[in-house]
């Protein structure tokens, strides 16, 4: 996050181009923290303080999107409702799902784009109705 001025600033003026290891828009709110988008360089809200390049929203001091230069991107703010892109591998998952296969839980969904399968994890059972070709939920006994 952008809380003071800790990078370099490159003006080159025969080619047009200034360059910075991050920029920012946005507002400060009441409560101090920062709403708009960063792009550049972005310390991760991490123990380890890593950073990764790509673009990046908050909300009230809250990453709510990410789009990194490695190919991967999320929306929503971090939590069971974030959706988590993979574009190297075509996959689509919800962040329950990164935390169930990690942990063990049985929540959450990926989608393989590339390989045409889905994996859902949780409430519902997908199978296939033994009277017709067609693919039905289930819920599973509690």
């Amino acid at each position: 996050m952008l809380n003071d001025w800790d990078g370099e600033l490159t003006i080159d003026k025969k080619n047009g181009t200034i360059l910075a290891s991050m920029v920012g828009a946005g507002k400060k709110e009441k409560d101090n923290t920062f709403s708009g988008v960063l792009m550049g360089e972005v310390a991760a809200k991490t123990e380890d303080n890593s950073t990764s390049i790509g673009m990046y929203g908050y909300n009230h001091g809250e990453q709510s999107f990410g789009f990194r230069d490695d190919g991967t991107a999320f929306l929503g703010k971090a939590g069971r409702g974030r959706i988590e892109f993979n574009g190297n591998e075509g996959r689509i998952q919800s962040a329950s799902y990164a935390d169930a296969v990690n942990d063990g839980a049985k929540t959450g969904m990926m989608i393989d784009l590339d390989d045409a399968w889905i994996d859902m994890r949780g409430a519902y059972v997908l199978k296939q109705n033994e009277q017709s070709p067609r693919w039905q939920y289930d819920v599973p006994n509690s």
